[in-house]
């Protein structure tokens, strides 16, 4: 069977939904799928079509612009010719895209909504287009339960985050040290959590904190850090980070993806919010019982020395976290009528 995958990012650029489809694609190879991606990119150095790992990749300038979607739409139609030889064409979040080739290609459209755009939460034109989305597709998959609250869409499969590591059972309680793994911007808590770390500090209480990302809070970050003397190392964002968190005992994470990995090698995880979207996103989730959640830097101190009342990370909800149960649910989408 010919899959044809839509995407804004593909590998290797870093990103939760590009880590999602190459590694659905990884396990879709196993079972002799022809796999083509069109993806758009930023970046002029890299190669405008390639072969990553058995995947055909042809990249679009995705740049913007002035006329931005006359851009993209034109350079999609140049590419008509895989919409026309795909058996199945599955589309991540940027369902506009395919918008002038819809008419020959309705019977084969499949989508997947992953994020929010926004962590203030879904504006008139983000529900307009995930109806539509929804409604012009054969078939839909859900990354998380918020989007039937606050999109109104109700997919036909809900799913989470992945991870192959096995689950873990190492004791790493007495290191008094944190990951964190995110984008430095407001909604993923990064000053929040120094806040804590200082708190700490205050009472004479020192934790190592390892930052593993980027973003607009680099400077920032690194600043306040150096202000309250806090013993913290700013790190580049890493492509695997999952094999990380072995090494720590708390982990510092707010991303389905993140959660479900820290989780599975055995990190206690703090998970920020800063308004209600967010908190909802993180409690309209599988992981709601095993991770703790707040918006309060006094919290989070608490947190840290002291292990809130969590369950214990299900063994069964462990084992369903994988890429292949993930990709089977694409499987069984994708024979829908």
């Amino acid at each position: 069977m010919k899959v044809l995958q839509i995407s804004q990012y593909y590998t290797p650029h870093v990103g939760g939904v590009e880590k999602h489809l190459s590694k659905v694609n990884q396990e879709l190879i196993k079972d002799h799928y022809q796999l083509t991606v069109l993806a758009g990119n930023e970046n002029l150095n890299i190669a405008k079509t390639e072969l990553i790992d058995q995947v055909r990749v042809h990249r679009i300038d995705n740049r913007f612009s002035n006329h931005y979607k006359l851009k993209i739409w034109q350079q999609v139609i140049a590419h008509r010719e895989l919409f026309k030889e795909a058996d199945i064409i599955h589309i991540h979040d940027v369902f506009w895209w395919i918008i002038p080739l819809y008419p020959l290609i309705f019977h084969k459209i499949f989508i997947t909504f992953h994020g929010y755009e926004s962590s203030s939460g879904a504006n008139k034109k983000a529900i307009f287009w995930h109806r539509l989305a929804n409604k012009l597709s054969k078939g839909s998959i859900a990354v998380g339960g918020f989007h039937e609250k606050y999109y109104a869409v109700k997919a036909d499969y809900v799913i989470f985050g992945a991870s192959e590591q096995e689950q873990s059972t190492n004791n790493k309680n007495n290191l008094k040290k944190i990951i964190f793994v995110g984008r430095l911007v407001p909604e993923t808590g990064i000053l929040t959590y120094l806040e804590a770390l200082s708190i700490l500090k205050n009472s004479k209480i020192n934790y190592h904190l390892d930052v593993f990302g980027d973003g607009l809070l680099m400077n920032r970050a690194k600043e306040y850090a150096r202000k309250h003397e806090l013993d913290v190392t700013f790190h580049a964002t890493v492509a695997e980070a999952e094999k990380l968190f072995a090494n720590y005992p708390i982990a510092f994470v707010s991303s389905y993806l993140s959660i479900c990995e820290a989780l599975k090698q055995n990190c206690r995880v703090i998970a920020h919010y800063h308004n209600q979207f967010v908190k909802d996103y993180l409690t309209m989730s599988v992981f709601k019982d095993y991770i703790f959640m707040t918006d309060n830097p006094q919290k989070i101190a608490q947190a840290i020395i002291k292990a809130p009342k969590t369950k214990t990370f299900d063994k069964k909800i462990s084992n369903s976290l994988s890429w292949t149960v993930i990709t089977n649910t694409y499987k069984k989408l994708w024979q829908k009528k």
